[in-house]
């Protein structure tokens, strides 16, 4: 294999009495599959993992792989050679495989599929039914939509026969894999749209700030404009002699008056604010929910003046009921946004609790508008079961707000 170090008799340290790949007693267990170009290299590494302690065995092992040819989660080959080279164990953090898959690893030609084809395939058939077994043509016409590989659906169903569910049934293609593949991929889109979205709203800020800058400067500049003409209109209106005994002239008293009452009124809202703020900080749970009200108050009246906006919003953040009729109509709506089948449309509404925004966004990116999972059937059925350490489960991967959701929806379908 190009560019591994293997390392000399010479060069191989020891540990001590206590073997390299056994660490406290407890031997580390390595496996490399067998491919047609790895024969000598796989020899090489078990023979390294076991003059030093370690075992070489698929059940419960550390994948291991060569580094220009590995998937995501897999760990170089090079650890085995370091450690050995260095005496000691390195950190195999730093030899897992992180880099995307190969674009095109199989046969040349214009229709050939590359591998991430491949895995998308299975993973959508995976969704869909865990048996990956699949009779008639249904799936495979759905696949040619909701993908959007260049392929027909013929294709698919004929490369899926012909290739790679048999690597399935030899173990040659492992699906377990390809989830795991699939979910870094997500993981990554989601952090991506994270960091895309934080960039929108620094953009959004610094323009709000640049707005705010202009508008103090052109209020500086109207400023000794009215000053001049607050002076014209009060003695115009004193007349030469001021107002009578010697008061203020009316208008003059009537701002200064109307300024004391917007100072106090801000006063006691910054009072308020403090108030909050020291409350919050404290982490004290008896905040009063009077001045929570009167903090509240501003938000309210802006909300209720845009009533439809905001029962749209909620509506399209919301489940469908159960009403027969309804659901049909967030269906289409759904495959006229995404341009995809009813089918399509009924199985993502599904795997995203019955969210029509999260539907439309699943057919589309294979992920909810927040990054949220599709649910499989497993898991579903994990929600009904109550069992509490699964429940801790799936809340540590999904959220538990989405798993209080999926529960709720699964209750009422």
């Amino acid at each position: 294999v190009n560019r591994l170090r293997l390392p000399r008799a010479n060069m191989v340290k020891t540990r001590g009495q206590e073997p390299l790949f056994c660490p406290n007693g407890q031997a580390m267990t390595f496996w490399l599959p067998l491919s047609e170009d790895n024969g000598e290299t796989r020899k090489q590494i078990r023979a390294l993992i076991k003059e030093h302690g370690g075992k070489f065995d698929q059940k419960d092992s550390i994948k291991l792989a060569h580094p220009e040819k590995g998937v995501p989660g897999d760990y170089s080959i090079q650890f085995i050679t370091d450690s050995v080279e260095q005496g000691e164990i390195q950190d195999i953090e730093e030899y897992r495989i992180v880099k995307k898959l190969d674009a095109a690893h199989s046969k040349t030609g214009r229709n050939s599929y590359t591998q991430q084809e491949d895995w998308m395939i299975l993973y959508y058939m995976h969704c869909a039914n865990k048996d990956l077994n699949f009779q008639g043509d249904r799936i495979f016409k759905d696949i040619e939509k909701d993908l959007g590989i260049p392929h027909t659906w013929q294709s698919i169903k004929d490369h899926y026969k012909k290739q790679l569910y048999p690597r399935l049934q030899n173990g040659s293609l492992n699906i377990e894999e390809v989830v795991r593949w699939r979910e870094e991929q997500l993981l990554l889109e989601g952090e991506k749209s994270e960091a895309e979205a934080a960039k929108q709203e620094e953009e959004k800020s610094k323009r709000r700030g640049r707005s705010k800058a202009g508008q103090a400067q052109e209020a500086s500049q109207e400023q000794p404009t009215r000053a001049r003409r607050r002076k014209g209109d009060d003695e115009a209106e004193a007349g030469p002699d001021g107002g009578p005994d010697g008061a203020p002239p009316p208008k003059r008293k009537a701002r200064a008056e109307a300024a004391a009452a917007i100072a106090s009124q801000q006063e006691e809202e910054d009072d308020l604010d403090r108030l909050l703020l020291q409350e919050a900080e404290a982490g004290s749970d008896d905040v009063d929910r009077k001045l929570l009200a009167e903090a509240e108050a501003p938000k309210a009246k802006k909300a209720a003046k845009q009533p439809k906006k905001a029962a749209a919003a909620a509506a399209a953040a919301a489940p469908v009921n159960e009403d027969v009729e309804s659901i049909f109509m967030v269906v289409a709506e759904i495959c006229q946004a995404a341009a995809c089948s009813e089918d399509a449309a009924f199985r993502a509404l599904h795997v995203m609790s019955g969210i029509p925004q999260d539907a439309v966004h699943y057919v589309l990116y294979g992920v909810g508008t927040d990054g949220t999972k599709p649910w499989t059937t497993e898991h579903s059925e994990w929600v009904q079961s109550g069992d509490a350490d699964r429940l801790r489960e799936l809340t540590s991967i999904y959220g538990e707000k989405a798993v209080l959701r999926r529960r709720k929806y699964l209750d009422n379908n």
